[in-house]
């Protein structure tokens, strides 16, 4: 039985968790977390239409490492999953 391979088309969104390694992508939202979490994500240079690139992962992704602005940030799936993307052009 052949394995079943998701294509992800390119502008399409996504969450962070679903980001494919060193491919460059841009935030286009920040959906449905709390105050709280917001303002962690703006002090690490997280926004809307900052880019990113998925630099490395633990195994089932349960933690992510992610340049943003030439700065290295750890974050946890469970925050990834609140930050909507698409790939960059």
């Amino acid at each position: 039985m052949k394995s079943k391979k998701t294509l992800i088309q390119k502008g399409s969104k996504m969450t962070l968790n679903e980001a494919i390694k060193d491919k460059v992508y841009e935030i286009v939202e920040i959906a449905n977390c709390d105050e709280a979490l917001k303002k962690r994500f703006l002090s690490f240079g997280i926004h809307e239409g900052v880019q990113c690139i998925l630099l490395h992962y633990s195994m089932k992704k349960a933690t992510l490492s992610v340049k943003i602005n030439r700065i290295q940030v750890a974050l946890r799936s469970h925050e990834a999953q609140y930050l909507v993307i698409k790939e960059s052009v």
